[in-house]
């Protein structure tokens, strides 16, 4: 009899044994996909605060300003444009929002953050600066920033006229973030950060090394 219990208790011993054994097994399968790298990441429950500054402040349906040496064109229409009047919520993170972008390939591609951990085109910051090193070496992030316009007069496309209160997004580029800077500058002086500024926006042309270019250009009114 003292056998037969004996062989029970060792039978279920072996049993608890394996049992132990697998969910070890099974804890290391999961920390083991946590991360490449097997180390288990600590999970930050998402809020709209959070992805806001990873998305930025221009809503996805507004068209874009985009600028060269013959004037300024707005989302797809091909009329230029010397110039025109706009508001602009010199607010941080609600007018305004300056981040770090990277230009690299050709054709050029744009990546950008926010908040240095998230890029703009998905994925994480650190993965898109070696991303953008893949294709050239010695790639840098530099300053720029996304501004909402908004119209404080009518302007006129080819097929339609955009009307007082529309929004149009800019986001700068390289050579373009001194014009904000010094813009920024400005109403700062003047006591204006933190409120709606009246600006005239036009544009000039660069010359340098043999290649030519526009920058969009800020005035205070």
């Amino acid at each position: 009899m003292a056998n037969i219990q004996d062989a029970i208790k060792q039978a279920q011993t072996a049993a608890a044994d394996m049992v132990a054994e697998d969910e070890a097994a099974g804890t290391q399968v999961i920390e083991a996909s946590a991360s490449p790298a097997g180390v288990v990441t600590t999970f930050a429950k998402p809020s709209m605060a959070t992805v806001s500054a990873s998305t930025g402040v221009i809503p996805r349906s507004t068209p874009f300003l985009k600028v060269n040496e013959d004037g300024i064109k707005i989302g797809k229409d091909k009329t230029y444009h010397q110039g025109f009047k706009a508001k602009i919520d010199m607010t941080e993170d609600q007018g305004f929002q300056v981040k770090m972008t990277l230009r690299f390939g050709s054709p050029a591609q744009y990546i950008s953050t926010y908040d240095g951990s998230i890029a703009d085109k998905g994925g994480s910051w650190p993965d898109a600066i070696r991303k953008a090193r893949m294709a050239n070496p010695n790639c840098e992030p530099y300053h720029s920033v996304d501004v909402v316009l908004t119209l404080t007069e009518e302007v006129k496309l080819k097929d339609e006229v955009l009307p007082v209160g529309y929004k149009i997004g800019w986001n700068s580029s390289k050579t373009n973030f001194s014009d904000w800077s010094d813009f920024y500058a400005a109403v700062a002086k003047a006591g204006g950060i933190g409120a709606e500024v009246d600006a005239q926006i036009g544009f000039r042309e660069i010359n340098h090394n043999g290649n030519t270019w526009g920058v969009l250009t800020f005035e205070a009114l």
